[in-house]
């Protein structure tokens, strides 16, 4: 990126990590990090003014809540990646199967007041599905968990 052109945000995606690579999480940022390509391009884009966000979640793959037992688990997971990338930001993408389920729908809150409570300045942003006039009864109850867990997230469904 051309270093007068505005700030842009780059997305990374990093769908599909699941408590059984947790171990390799370890390993940050060496086994998830950007090619050499794409961190010049994060080091551009910060020194443009601007900054990234990554998305951590999705549709497909083994999800986080469901398949850690407990909200310690995903929050250490998120929390590799926020410090593997120096975020300011991170999108949690809460959708099938963890979305679905009410207990997985908890953990995943507990593990983001977690992550909130170690990075008070940190950005959260929660990407659901929902329907062409908002929230269904799932996302409510997710909004309703959030909010009585005292988070604060910015909802993007």
């Amino acid at each position: 990126m051309h270093p007068a052109a505005p700030p842009r945000r780059l997305v990374a995606a990093l769908a599909g990590i699941s408590c059984l690579l947790l171990p390799l999480l370890g390993h940050l940022p060496k086994a998830y990090a950007a090619a050499d390509a794409d961190e010049a391009a994060i080091d551009s884009i910060r020194a443009a003014g601007g900054d990234i966000v990554v998305s951590v979640g999705g549709w497909s793959g083994d999800k986080l809540g469901e398949k850690c037992t407990s909200a310690a688990a995903p929050a250490g997971a998120y929390q590799k990646v926020i410090n593997a990338y120096h975020l300011k930001a991170l999108d949690i993408d809460i959708e099938d199967t963890e979305f679905s389920k009410a207990t997985v729908r908890q953990r995943v809150v507990d593990a983001l007041k977690i992550v909130k409570n170690a990075n008070p300045g940190l950005v959260t942003y929660v990407t659901t599905g929902t329907t062409p006039t908002g929230p269904d009864a799932t996302g409510k109850d997710l909004i309703e968990r959030g909010a009585v867990t005292k988070i604060v997230v910015q909802y993007k469904g």
